[in-house]
């Protein structure tokens, strides 16, 4: 008998299949520590995405995260970014989701952008949430193995 009898579709997606795009996160100069990669998966009816970064700034409260808005910069403008912020452990972020707010060919040579700070969802480009100052980026391009 199998540990797990049921995987949802999305799941399945993530263990079986390769990814439709990536984007390489690198910090700017200033956070140059900052490596990582965002991977979009294609579910025929949206997009399940994953962020794995490392070298980002970290809480100074002892069990604290920080939270870092992320974005993909033409949706960003004027609406709510389809990307939840991340939290950081010691440095280090991972997080996984489903959306169908964008589909992967939409998104092709945009470029994904890290913000210092969380976001609201609602205000741009200043609010007591609203995204910091951009620390990363990196653009968004098809796998090969696609």
């Amino acid at each position: 008998m199998a540990i797990f009898p049921y995987y949802s579709r999305y799941m399945t997606t993530l263990l079986f299949e390769n990814p439709g795009a990536y984007a390489f996160v690198r910090g700017i100069p200033e956070y140059a520590s900052i490596q990582g990669m965002i991977l979009f998966y294609d579910t025929g009816d949206g997009s399940i995405v994953t962020a794995d970064l490392k070298g980002l700034p970290s809480s100074k409260t002892i069990g604290g995260s920080r939270m870092f808005g992320i974005h993909i910069q033409e949706h960003h403008m004027g609406g709510i970014p389809p990307i939840p912020p991340l939290l950081e452990n010691r440095g280090t972020a991972w997080e996984a989701f489903y959306t169908e707010r964008f589909r992967i060919w939409e998104i092709l040579g945009k470029t994904i952008v890290l913000h210092d700070g969380g976001d609201d969802f609602m205000s741009f480009p200043s609010s007591v949430l609203a995204p910091g100052a951009k620390i990363g980026c990196g653009v968004i391009r098809r796998s090969q193995s696609v």
